[in-house]
């Protein structure tokens, strides 16, 4: 069974069946240690996972999966009601992936575009869906797969990381 958390759009899966790989030291780790792709994987965390969805996860009775869901997790700066806004970010993908992604097409070429006049699109062959947050030194601070993201929350993310 899959829950969507909320807004994040990101989507943990929840296996009804047995809860393997995710109670605390399962795959021989802690919250303290980071998890590797397969792991996470394996415990049903996709790889945009942002650390703000973990913080969500009480509120659908799902706290078994806190302690992995924090070991997979991207940091998003929206955790402890922090959030760092950028001047600038880059939508970096493969202009051939657009099909694949309907959800991303609006931010390269329809109506979002207009909406962040500091995104810009770069292609990049074969490129997944990434979103790159610069700060004022014009240095790459974060990056983020958004392939599973859908376009309300790649909206929503926008305007509150963005600067005006």
């Amino acid at each position: 069974m899959a829950v969507t958390l909320g807004a994040s759009g990101l989507v943990v899966l929840v296996l009804l069946a047995s809860v393997w790989g995710v109670q605390s030291g399962a795959n021989g780790a802690s919250s303290a240690n980071r998890w590797s792709v397969v792991q996470c994987s394996e415990a049903g965390f996709t790889e945009g996972l942002v650390c703000s969805s973990c913080q969500l996860l009480p509120k659908f009775e799902l706290e078994v999966l806190s302690e992995a869901c924090s070991a997979c997790c991207q940091d998003d700066g929206m955790t402890q009601g922090q959030v760092t806004k950028y001047p600038r970010a880059i939508l970096e993908m493969c202009n051939c992936k657009l099909r694949a992604f309907p959800q991303i097409a609006p931010f390269v070429d329809g109506e979002r575009k207009s909406m962040f006049k500091n995104l810009k699109h770069v292609h990049k062959h074969l490129a997944p869906p990434r979103l790159q947050l610069f700060n004022a030194d014009g240095e790459m601070a974060e990056e983020l797969n958004i392939e599973s993201w859908d376009t309300d929350t790649i909206t929503e993310f926008l305007e509150d990381r963005l600067e005006a």
